[in-house]
């Protein structure tokens, strides 16, 4: 487990912000929009994964919407190049299958040669409804960043199945049944996840209408570990800024430990936003950090956010409406306009063992042998024989160490919140014992 040693207040940071970098181009499949981003460094280039809706002609009768996952590519973090066709998609084939209509609000974190993509599900809508079903958080995996095996679709955070005693909305829509507090709530949404990887453990933040969750997947044992209860009360009791419930996490590692940038509702409307950091060992128990500046980037007009260390500073890349197109698209605001190279989303504890093993054996005999005979008159033999033996042996072992969006964000998904903000922490809150940062 990772164990902050001490927290100190970190002062507010002031941002940059450089605009869109990722835009919708004129034609194929992203014309509509990109948005909800999520950025990995492979150790040479940004890979970035987004959602994208597709033309309203080419959703299926059975789905209120469709929604893809593109990916873009970037030497600098600054100029992008959009791949022309989708990574995922819905998955029309498997009439069983939990994502019939949409695929949207990836996560990803790349370690050791793959990437590990975490996306919200959206299935066919209920008889006579107009927005896909909540289908929950699918699992996929990759070691070209291109071609996607889905291993888990949903993952095991709750079934829209376990409908509780088939209840339904006043407008007769099924109340599902997600991980959540006491085990599970009468709720309607779920997705936004975000992911970070620590010593082999994914560690998974999500959403469940404007509440919190957390979740661990171990990649060693395929184990998933579930809380019962939603982790974000602390923000709820503690806070302003996020009072009335959280939208759009950002979780990543760092010598801070587990860091969370994330949105906040400041009144019971859900119509103004604030946002904040906080940083936690266990996904559990979070100290929190006072809510961020509003100038610098356009944070009350943010849908999704996603923040990525850099060395010393902090990228922060987030969707929101191209006032110019009326489409969704990718901006990036800054802690520095210049920044060091990206330490991705994996950490990993380090134990360092550092063995010196010097043995001395010094023996030393000295044999000394002196034969003396002397005749005179009398015959005298004088005969003396002494022998020092000087025997050490020093073993010494010296081991040392060490626009009004939905709190879905415009997917392919229900909502029934609205909402986006964004934030960014600049220093850390804590020191990390035992942490370094795998670049990959």
């Amino acid at each position: 487990m990772l164990l902050l040693l001490a927290a100190s207040a970190a002062a507010v940071p002031t941002f940059t912000d450089l605009g869109f970098v990722v835009t919708p181009p004129a034609t194929g499949s992203f014309a509509q929009g990109v948005n909800a981003p999520t950025v990995a460094w492979d150790g040479s280039q940004y890979v970035m994964y987004f959602e994208a809706p597709a033309p309203a002609a080419d959703v299926p009768s059975d789905c209120g919407s469709t929604y893809t996952i593109g990916r873009a590519t970037s030497a600098d973090g600054l100029a992008w190049t959009l791949d022309e066709a989708p990574v995922l998609g819905p998955d029309r084939a498997d009439s069983a299958s939990a994502f019939s209509c949409a695929v949207s609000q990836p996560a990803v974190v790349y370690e050791g040669g793959t990437f590990h993509l975490f996306f919200t599900m959206g299935d066919e809508k209920p008889d006579g409804g107009i927005a896909n079903y909540q289908a929950g958080i699918g699992y996929a995996t990759s070691t070209d960043g291109v071609a996607f095996t889905v291993v888990q679709a949903p993952t095991p955070l709750g079934d829209r199945d376990d409908t509780p005693s088939g209840e339904t909305t006043d407008t007769g829509t099924p109340v599902y049944e997600w991980h959540a507090p006491d085990g599970g709530a009468q709720i309607l949404t779920i997705g936004m996840p975000s992911v970070t990887l620590v010593d082999g453990t994914i560690h998974l933040v999500y959403l469940s209408s404007t509440w919190l969750h957390a979740a661990k997947y171990d990649l060693a044992t395929s184990t998933w570990s579930l809380w019962d209860q939603a982790v974000s009360d602390v923000w709820v009791s503690d806070t302003t800024w996020a009072h009335y419930g959280v939208f759009s996490p950002s979780v990543f590692c760092d010598a801070a430990g587990i860091g969370l940038l994330i949105g906040g509702y400041t009144d019971s409307a859900y119509a103004t936003r604030g946002a904040g950091f906080a940083t936690s060992t266990d996904l559990v128990e979070w100290t929190l950090d006072e809510a961020l500046a509003t100038d610098g980037v356009p944070f009350a007009s943010l849908s999704h956010l996603d923040v990525m260390p850099a060395g010393p500073d902090f990228l922060v890349y987030y969707g929101m409406t191209d006032p110019a197109s009326g489409l969704k698209a990718i901006g990036l605001g800054v802690t520095a306009t210049t920044w060091g190279t990206p330490d991705g989303r994996s950490c990993e504890t380090d134990a360092d063992t550092d063995t010196d093993t010097d043995t001395d054996t010094d023996t030393d005999t000295d044999t000394d042998t002196d034969t003396d005979t002397d005749t005179d008159t009398d015959t005298d033999t004088d005969t003396d024989t002494d022998t020092a033996i000087d025997s050490g042996a020093d073993t010494a072992v010296d081991i040392s160490d060490t626009g009004t969006d939905g709190a879905t964000g415009d997917c392919g998904c229900t909502s029934t919140t609205t909402g986006g903000g964004v934030g960014v922490w600049a220093a850390a809150l804590g020191a990390l014992a035992l942490l370094r940062r795998r670049r990959a």
